[in-house]
Formats: structure tokens, sequence, C-alpha cells
């Protein structure tokens, strides 16, 4: 399990600056506190009201009433509380958080406090943590009552304001996981077991990682029970390794040796001869952005990849305890000529403008799936329409390596976009691998995004209310996607054949018209927690497709979208109100002036 910086350190200098609080998220019409750390441009935008749609997808119940929002229970299949279906997957409620943990996210401020989770699908437990406190507990215990909800203190420094990094230690089925709280600045908090939590949590062993003033924790990662890597904004990877002593069991540490790299003159004398300002400049070209699990060795040990700055290292630790570097290669050329070849004139022809950054990486066999984020070049109507300038905007691409030389072999479009001015938001994109490797889910702050890496299927799911925040995924071999948020928790069953179906000459005409009949059958209740728009980057043509054979749909009174009426008056009148509402819903994501009007 890794987990991870709510917004890691940025690689240049110039991204310190953080807002005083998080600027509003500008909403479209309808027709009818100073930390340590800076904060990450590439974090989630925090929405400003529920009723933006900003970047959603699905939402909401099946409406069989004659009205287009009429309010009535979610639809249950087999005893499930259905919030959206469709062909490709169907999400519905898992389970409720424990009553001490909703009280707090209840009267949690998102704009200001900054939260972090995981679902442990390995040892079966999830947790929430904040700056001052976590919450483990046991997820599956939820859908029996109410679960045992085991709290303790985080570590914190006097001016830190960010939730430590976490791991929970599997241990035996027969007995509970321990805790591993990180923070910040490289304090640790070791419990060998969390049922101390019921007792407060008093009882736990410190240790304080060799960092340097400056330097910042970035990542934690598990590699197996007995050992975790963390990784730093200089360039520094630990491994803390789980030891026995005097009959208990307490955390050992160290640092991975640094590499001697073949530096250039030019590079080697501005971190010799410069200011004090370019050294720092220089420490953050080496924010360890993202380390991932890699493929096991013949001798029993290790491979971790991890994301610094624009460069790939590929590590291997061993079971004696030392660590190598096998691989690194600076891979921001190929990744800008991929993500130009694939999206055109979308993106910009100046490098320096389209500034390209990797955000994560999670090993797909022999491949590497990296999650990039770059500005995107905008057209004039979305100017117009967003009223705001570049967007970051995310992209997946699939990347192998052979004889140390990196290939991209595809880049798919993330139907997600976020912008510079709305970055204070406490989320870094996180991606995770499920179905072995032939789905990925992207995790932002405000919504969670699925690809498949075999066809350019992609969907997304966002949550409607702006006191609603993603706080983990947990992912599982055979069976669903487990979804964290500050309101509960979600499971989302994917079929892969249908994925796999995907149709590539009309697939976005389907998925645009799913997308609108989704609204239509699942947008009236308010306890669903999903909202759902049109994808970000959405093309005229298949908009146009999408809309018609929704229409033509609705004008044939297609069983599935109009309820079955043997009163012509109602029957006629649903209709015209399923219209109005699909025009109401293409102008609302701001992207009617694509539709052609006939006549």
């Amino acid at each position: 399990m890794a987990t991870f910086s709510p917004s890691p350190a940025p690689r240049r200098s110039s991204r310190n600056k953080q807002p005083a609080v998080s600027p509003p998220r500008r909403t479209r019409t309808a027709a009818a506190n100073t930390t340590v750390r800076a904060t990450s441009r590439l974090a989630t935008p925090v929405r400003n009201r529920p009723g933006d749609h900003g970047s959603a997808f699905f939402a909401m119940d099946v409406d069989e009433g004659g009205s287009v929002l009429s309010e009535r229970p979610n639809m249950r299949v087999v005893g499930e509380t259905l919030y959206a279906k469709s062909d490709q997957l169907a999400v519905s409620f898992y389970a409720s958080l424990p009553v001490e943990l909703k009280q707090v996210l209840k009267n949690a401020d998102f704009f200001r406090d900054a939260y972090t989770g995981d679902i442990d699908t390995l040892t079966g437990f999830a947790l929430v943590a904040s700056a001052q406190t976590c919450f483990v507990w046991q997820h599956a215990q939820a859908l029996k009552g109410t679960p045992t909800c085991y709290i303790f203190s985080c570590p914190r420094e006097s001016n830190q304001l960010q939730p430590p990094f976490h791991a929970l230690i599997p241990h035996s089925t027969s007995r509970e996981p321990g805790l591993i709280l990180l923070s910040v600045g490289g304090t640790i908090r070791f419990w060998d077991s969390i049922g101390i939590g019921l007792a407060g949590g008093d009882r736990y062993i410190t240790v304080q990682l060799d960092v340097v003033p400056g330097e910042f924790i970035t990542n934690l990662l598990r590699s197996d029970s007995q050992t975790y890597i963390a990784s730093t904004s200089a360039g520094n990877l630990f491994r803390l390794t789980l030891v026995s002593s005097g009959g208990q069991r307490h955390l050992s540490s160290h640092v991975f040796a640094r590499p001697s790299h073949s530096i250039s003159l030019s590079r080697l004398l501005p971190s010799i001869f410069s200011s004090g300002s370019a050294t720092n400049t220089f420490s953050h070209s080496r924010n360890v952005s993202a380390i991932a699990l890699g493929a096991k060795t013949g001798t029993g040990g290790r491979e971790i990849w991890a994301i610094v700055d624009t460069r790939l290292q590929r590590w291997t630790i061993s079971p004696e305890g030392w660590e190598q570097l096998s691989l690194e290669s600076d891979v921001l050329a190929i990744l800008s000529a991929a993500v130009r070849k694939a999206f055109g004139t979308r993106v910009d022809a100046d490098d320096q403008k389209v500034d390209l950054e990797l955000v994560d990486l999670a090993v797909d066999g022999e491949a590497l799936a990296v999650l990039v984020s770059y500005a995107a070049a905008e057209d004039e109507m979305s100017m117009v329409l967003d009223g705001r300038s570049v967007k970051r905007v995310y992209a997946l691409a699939h990347i192998t390596s052979r004889e140390k030389v990196f290939t991209v072999n595809t880049v798919r479009s993330v139907p997600y976009q976020s912008t510079l001015t709305n970055s204070a938001a406490p989320m870094h994109p996180r991606i995770r691998l499920a179905l072995d490797g032939a789905l990925i889910s992207i995790q932002f702050g405000d919504a969670v995004a699925f690809c498949s890496r075999d066809v350019d299927y992609r969907e997304r799911l966002e949550f409607k209310s702006t006191m609603d925040r993603t706080l983990g995924v947990g992912t599982q071999d055979d069976g669903p996607l487990l979804v964290l948020t500050a309101t509960t928790m979600m499971k989302v069953s994917m079929n892969l054949n249908a994925i796999l179906a995907y149709d590539i000459e009309n697939g976005e005409a389907k998925l645009v018209k799913s997308a609108m009949t989704q609204a239509i059958l699942f947008s009236g209740l308010p306890d669903n927690p999903l909202q759902f728009s049109l994808p970000p980057d959405l093309d005229e043509e298949s908009l146009m497709q999408g809309a018609q054979q929704l229409s033509q749909a609705v004008l044939e009174s297609d069983p599935d979208i109009i309820q079955k009426n043997h009163d012509l008056g109602a029957q006629l009148t649903e209709r015209k109100e399923r219209l109005s509402w699909l025009i109401r819903f293409i102008n609302d994501n701001a992207v009617l002036g694509k539709v052609k009007i006939f006549s």
C-alpha cells in the first residue's frame, strides 16, 4: 500500500507561493495558511458550489416518474443501493464511515484543512488522517454494523499543517495491523498494533529520519510487511525496516546511496558557486514526486521506480539490506513529443508553454503507466466560457524500456482538467491499477477518473457537494474498486468485457449518450453523492451524435428513458421535459456553442 503527500513539493521554486485562500471556482449559468511545503499546482481545484458541473460524469438514481427530477428511493439491485449504472460500470453504496470520523468530517473545512486517506485491501482496513488525528477502522466490519474506530495522534512540527503519510503493517488474519505515521518533516510514530488506539494510542515508538532543513517527505510506500520506502524533496530515498530487539519491534532506517551522476560542467557550476536561492532551485529539481513497486528480482529483492523531476529512476533493493540504482533517464523530451503527436493542435507548439510535468506512475508488467500534466492550448470559445487562462490537462502514457532506452507506446486522454488559479486544493492526483492493469483509476480531490489501457474507453465519477472529497481508492485483484470519500464508501464494479468492446469509430458518441442518459436516469435524489457532466475535451461531432441519438430515443419513447404510460398526454409531457432538460444540461456544461441547430 502506498500513501502519498496531499500536495508534493513542486519542482520549480517559482511555484512556492501559496494563495492565502482558495480562489472560488466560476459557476456557469444555465439557460432557463502558510505551510512548510509549497502547494502543488497539480492539486485538484476545490469547487465553489454543489451545482457546479466543472468535471463530473455520473450521478443520481433512476427516475421513473413523470418529471425529469422526480424523487423516488434509489434503485436497488440485489440489495444494493445504486448511484450510477452503465454498460461498463455500476456504482453503489458500500459502507458507512465510523461515527467518530463522520462527525469530524462533517465540520471540516476542505478549503482550509488538508485530509488524506486510503483503503488497504490487503489488511481490510481503511484510514483517514488530518494534521492532528488519524482514524483507522476495518471497512468490511462496517457492512454489518458500526465499525470499531481506532484513533491516534499524528506526529507534527510546530509550523506543519499537512497530514502525515501513513502505512498499515499487515500481520496474520487473527491480529490487528500495525501503523506507521510519517510527518512531512521526517518524524515517525510507530504502533506495532492499532489495538492500542482504543485507549488513546499514547504508547508509540518515535523515529526521526535524517533529513536536512528545507528537505521534506514526499511519499511513503509499503514494499512488503517488513520494508517501507520514503522519499524526499531533495531526491533522497529512505529504507525503513521492522526489526525485533529485546522482545519488541521497532523501525530502523537508512538512506539509499546517492548515485554518481555524469553532470555537465554548466549544470555542476551553479550548484557550487551560485547563491543560496539557486541552490534551493537545484534541490527542488530533485523532488521525488512518486514512487512505485516494480518486479521482484531473482535473488528475493524488489525493484523500486521513482519519478525525480522529469527523470525516471529504477532501484533494486536487496534482502541483505543494500540498494543499487540500475537505471535513470530523462523522459521529458519523448513524453512531450508523444503528447503533441497524440493530441495535435490541442497542445501548444512551444514546449515552455506546454510545461509538461510527470505526476505519478505505476508498474504494469514490463511497462510503466505514467500520469502527466500539461498546459493545453485554449480556443477562444473555451476562454470565454471558462473565464480563466491555462488549464492543466492530464494524460496517461504507457512506457517500456529496452536496453535502458525508453519508448512511449500509447498516450490516452484523462477526462479531467484543472486550472492554475484553483491550485490550492489539498490533493495531488494518484493512479492505481485494477483488473490486472487493464483499467487505471486516477484519484483527484473531487473526482475519480477511469481509463482503459487497451482501448480509448474513459469515464469518471465526481461529487456534487463541496463538503465531499475523495480520500482514497482501493483496488482488488478480482473484486470491485472501493472509493472512500468524506461522506461514505462506494463500490465500483467494472465490466471488463464491455470495456474491451469499446467501439473505436462511434465510442465517443456512445460515451456522450451514456453520460446524458445517466443524467436523466440518475439525477434527482439528494442523498446520492455523485454528479456528472460531459468530458472536458469533447469534440463537436461526438456531442452532436450523442445528443441526436438520445433525442431520437426520447421521441420514440424508449422504455429505458420514458416511463410506460397509457396516457398519451402525460407521455408527451414527459418527452418534452426530457428534451428540455437535455438542452439545459448541454448549456450547463458550456458546450451549447458546439451544437448545430437544424430548422
